[in-house]
């Protein structure tokens, strides 16, 4: 009995160690290999979008802080008047508005002649074709 199990066994190495078996065998570990370096990856990717999410997360909390804090600040008649007057530019009855101008933003009020507003013209057209052209 002892030899006849040994000759099985034999038979089964031999076809373990076939070159189909050996090259089916490296097919798989091929395969398996491929697979588990996708996975690796999608993992890597996974766990830098988690990051990313939560560095958001606080981004965003700390927006919505923001927000809550004007939106109390709003709901006193202060807080409500200040944003008012920031954005309508309104003003209390008896209250003067002043202007600050840069000097590149300057009206000129002056009454000018014609040949000076024929030449503003063609200075504005020049300037436009200059930088159409950047020369």
């Amino acid at each position: 009995m002892a030899l006849r199990e040994f000759q099985e066994r034999k038979a089964l190495w031999k076809i373990l160690a076939s070159w189909p078996a050996i090259l089916l065998l490296g097919t798989l570990l091929i395969f398996a290999g491929i697979g588990f370096f996708k996975i690796f990856s999608r993992y890597l990717k996974i766990k830098h979008d988690v990051v990313a999410l939560e560095e958001r997360i606080v981004a965003q909390g700390a927006s919505r802080q923001d927000f809550e804090a004007r939106a109390l600040n709003l709901a006193t008649p202060e807080g409500l008047e200040k944003e008012a007057r920031a954005r309508f530019n309104l003003k209390k009855p008896g209250e003067e508005v002043v202007v600050f101008l840069d000097s590149k933003n300057q009206l000129n009020l002056q009454p000018r002649g014609f040949r000076e507003s024929a030449a503003s013209v063609l200075e504005t057209i020049w300037r436009v074709i200059k930088n159409i052209f950047s020369f």
